[in-house]
């Protein structure tokens, strides 16, 4: 169904009035996406197509930071989650800005982000993982004390998480 609707979207370009084509642009980025990793070029292509004709969704600055985190391009993953933030914040986005930040070894930037993630967090499920990760970068740090700290902060909600316990 997404090949169909792939091919009837890019055929309604060649015709449709330009205040639209920034849309059309823009589902077919979102088509790509949903596709899979093997189709992640094209998805970002669309979707910056779709901003420089003029449409950007409510989600758009989100799809590109995880389309450009799929291939490994961490930096501009940052700066489209950063516009994302600015458009509407979530503990869900702070946190994936958190892990880009780590995965590109920025502890200090990760660490602030995660500290926001758990200011603003009321699923514990987020703040597990973001715990898990600033206990991480405790160790990585030698601060082991602080890691401890994350690490009971876990096992205050969930007596049972292994991997709290482990480290």
């Amino acid at each position: 169904l997404f090949d169909s609707s792939l091919i009837n979207l890019r055929r309604a370009l060649l015709v449709c009035n330009d205040d639209i084509k920034g849309k059309v642009k823009y589902i077919i980025g979102k088509c790509y996406f949903q596709k899979g990793k093997f189709y992640t070029d094209l998805a970002i292509k669309y979707l910056e197509e779709s901003i420089e004709a003029g449409y950007i969704d409510d989600d758009t600055y989100e799809y590109l930071g995880l389309l450009n985190s799929r291939i490994g391009k961490y930096s501009e993953s940052i700066s489209y989650y950063l516009k994302a933030i600015e458009k509407k914040a979530s503990d869900m986005l702070y946190l994936v800005l958190s892990q880009t930040y780590y995965q590109l070894g920025d502890l200090q930037s990760s660490e602030r982000y995660l500290k926001i993630t758990l200011e603003e967090t009321k699923d514990f499920s987020i703040e597990q993982k973001a715990r898990y990760l600033l206990g991480n970068i405790f160790i990585e740090k030698e601060e082991y004390s602080l890691a401890e700290d994350e690490y009971r902060e876990i096992l205050k909600k969930n007596n049972k998480a292994a991997d709290a316990h482990y480290y």
